[in-house]
């Protein structure tokens, strides 16, 4: 079922209260990549306030339908990009392709805010500044269930890799853990 705000906000206190996990799917529509983030974890952050269980759930919508992976300024813009025989030769081209240094800095980005949430929460220090290997991780961990696996990731698979992974090290690294 699609929700807007009010309906979403709704749904989601029923199921807090029945202790449900909320599938949180943006859908960031012609967004930035700044614009991105913030409301991501705006919204992320809400709803945990009220004790829900959040899984953000993307696709497409984080590559196609905003404005960051592809060129272009609307959906009609972008879509010839994916659907043209030149797909291949821009992606590779945009400095050095998905996995280069523009999606690095991005997932950089994207992972350190999750760490200022972590400290924000109090589940780590927030002094904390682990090295930018460290700080992968979560995302290389990802990207081997999907290419090496060839599996994706499960929910437990996920908090594994940040919770019990990645949480774990960057504490372990600052001498938290005991």
């Amino acid at each position: 079922m699609r929700t807007g705000p009010v309906q979403g906000r709704a749904a989601h206190l029923y199921a807090a209260a029945a202790a449900l996990q909320v599938w949180y799917s943006p859908f960031p529509s012609e967004m930035t990549n700044e614009q991105m983030l913030p409301f991501f974890v705006d919204r992320a952050e809400l709803l945990r306030r009220d004790g829900t269980d959040v899984v953000l759930v993307t696709g497409c919508e984080l590559s196609l339908f905003a404005r960051w992976y592809l060129p272009g300024d609307t959906f009609a813009d972008r879509a010839p990009v994916l659907a043209g025989p030149d797909r291949s030769a821009y992606l590779a081209s945009r400095d050095g392709g998905p996995g280069g240094d523009w999606m690095r800095t991005v997932l950089d980005r994207w992972m350190r805010t999750v760490l200022d949430r972590a400290a924000h929460r109090g589940e780590i220090d927030s002094a904390a500044s682990p090295p930018d290997r460290l700080v992968a991780l979560p995302v290389v961990l990802v990207l081997h269930e999907l290419l090496m696996a060839r599996r994706t990731p499960s929910n437990a698979d996920l908090e594994e890799i940040v919770d019990l992974l990645f949480l774990l090290v960057v504490m372990l690294q600052k001498g938290q853990h005991t």
